[in-house]
């Protein structure tokens, strides 16, 4: 272990009388209290209480203090929720478990279109598709000349 200084607790502890002394380690390679963690990808373990149906509520975002229901759990970690849309307002969306709370109440998912929670469910869908590469600045000084539209 590295000692970089010590100092005193004196000034901090008026009465009392023993002088404590604090260590000041420096983090290097060789100081085994020091070591690189690694990240590896576990698979999200959602609670018990977040099953498909239940109802939450939101606790931040826009639609903070809404009832929703709970349709999956998305391999990213998060859940799909909906309003429904007609009902309440609120979309399909990606939620972190950590900002809902989830209630009693349930709800059957009999009347739910499977092919679409399927395809709302991978990676792609909530993602913008990236644009082509934009026109440069010859075409946008040209004179007289309509700029070239990429597709």
């Amino acid at each position: 272990m590295a000692v970089v200084g010590c100092a005193t607790k004196a000034d901090q502890l008026a009465n009392n009388s023993s002088h404590n002394k604090i260590r000041i380690t420096k983090k290097t390679a060789t100081n085994p209290l020091f070591h690189q963690v690694r990240k590896s990808i576990h698979p999200a373990k959602p609670r018990a209480t977040l099953q498909p149906g239940t109802v939450l509520i939101l606790l931040a975002g826009r639609f903070r203090g809404k009832r929703v229901i709970l349709l999956k759990h998305l391999p990213q970690g998060v859940l799909l929720i909906t309003g429904p849309f007609k009902v309440n307002g609120v979309p399909l969306r990606r939620v972190n478990a950590r900002y809902v709370i989830a209630t009693s109440a349930k709800v059957e998912l009999k009347g739910i279109d499977e092919k679409v929670v399927q395809k709302v469910g991978n990676e792609g869908y909530f993602t913008r598709e990236k644009k082509g590469e934009k026109s440069g600045e010859e075409a946008f000084f040209k004179q007289g000349e309509k700029p070239e539209v990429s597709t």
